[in-house]
């Protein structure tokens, strides 16, 4: 099946655009629209000849391997000149097309000529019979590139069952879990990070649940803040079903301003502004 989402990164340094769609990474060279047929609008950046696949994703899946599946996310061009990005099923752990479970998710890099590896793959763990999963699964937002690697989240599993967020080398060889989401009995500070990230200038990242907080009734999710070493974990606001709206599953954005801005996916939906410190939290537009 496709993934019902679509995503695109465009270099305006190599006037190229890359996107992940329908299972597939393509590419053009930059100057006029994109091709009707894709049923994505682009900017005039882009022209739809000649088309290039970089990419087909799952076609290792016939040799008994998967190299990833559903690239559901935006990429990010990253400083070392190759584009990254996330598969929210696929890799190397959990994969058996007997019992139809096709692996937990993958990071994956790509250049501009279509050199694609599989950087890192989300863990599925059965040992004696007890599940875990303990760095999350079906990373299905983009990443971002900070200091010290590539920072994303995971909205399922991971220590507490309730998704994670992580920081990895470029090369995946050093995943650290920065924060573990957790729905438990009591818990307050949210769970399945279903939102993208967003760093300000001075490091602090900032994203959203679809679950949890601390809304006494109903709670729906959170919009929270943490520093990028994993230190400072705050919920800003905790949503329930009321004129605030509900479920921040967009990745928020930071204004020239300096307040955050953000949507919540509810419907109708809201647009809200917020100061970093949670202060000030006002509907632009509902």
């Amino acid at each position: 099946p496709a993934p019902e989402r679509s995503a695109l990164h465009a270099s305006r340094h190599k006037h190229l655009a890359a996107i992940a769609l329908w299972g597939a990474l393509v590419a053009w060279p930059a100057t006029a629209a994109a091709p009707a047929s894709t049923g994505i609008k682009l900017p005039a950046l882009f022209k739809p000849s000649p088309l290039q696949v970089l990419h087909v994703f799952g076609k290792a899946a016939q040799s008994g391997s998967l190299d990833g599946i559903y690239p559901e996310a935006g990429l990010v061009l990253a400083s070392d000149g190759r584009f990254y990005g996330t598969t929210a099923a696929g890799g190397v752990y959990g994969y058996d097309p007997t019992i139809q479970t096709y692996g937990e998710g993958t990071v994956f890099s790509i250049d501009t000529q279509g050199h694609y590896t599989q950087v890192y793959s989300f863990h599925h763990v059965n040992a004696d019979g007890v599940f875990s999963n303990v760095d999350g699964r079906e990373p299905n937002r983009g990443l971002i590139e900070g200091a010290d690697g590539l920072v994303g989240v995971a909205p399922y599993s991971g220590p507490n069952g309730s998704g994670t967020l992580f920081r990895l080398s470029r090369d995946g060889l050093s995943f650290t879990l920065l924060h573990a989401f957790d729905a438990g009995p009591g818990a307050t500070g949210g769970a399945a990070p279903e939102s993208g990230l967003t760093q300000a200038p001075d490091g602090v990242l900032f994203g959203g649940t679809s679950e949890g907080g601390a809304a006494p009734n109903n709670p729906l999710g959170v919009l929270y803040r943490i520093g990028s070493n994993g230190s400072g974990y705050t919920v800003l606001r905790s949503y329930t079903d009321d004129a605030f709206g509900a479920f921040p599953e967009a990745a928020p954005l930071i204004a020239s301003d300096g307040r955050v801005y953000g949507l919540t996916t509810d419907l109708p939906g809201t647009l809200f502004s917020v100061n970093r410190d949670g202060s000030d939290y006002v509907v632009v537009h509902q």
